[in-house]
């Protein structure tokens, strides 16, 4: 089949990709957390002001 032509190639392409996937992953967690991070201090500080 097409498919068992594939797989060979594929499956030296996963490694690659996946430690791509895995690092742009791992940059948007980290993005994502110092956004949150940011976000809720400085939602704190306006609750903290209007209290």
């Amino acid at each position: 089949t097409v498919e068992g032509h594939e797989a060979p190639r594929n499956a030296s392409l996963i490694p690659s990709v996946r430690t791509l996937t895995d690092s742009k992953l791992g940059v948007d967690l980290c993005r994502g957390s110092a956004l949150l991070e940011h976000y809720r201090g400085s939602l704190l500080q306006g609750y903290s002001a209007q209290g």
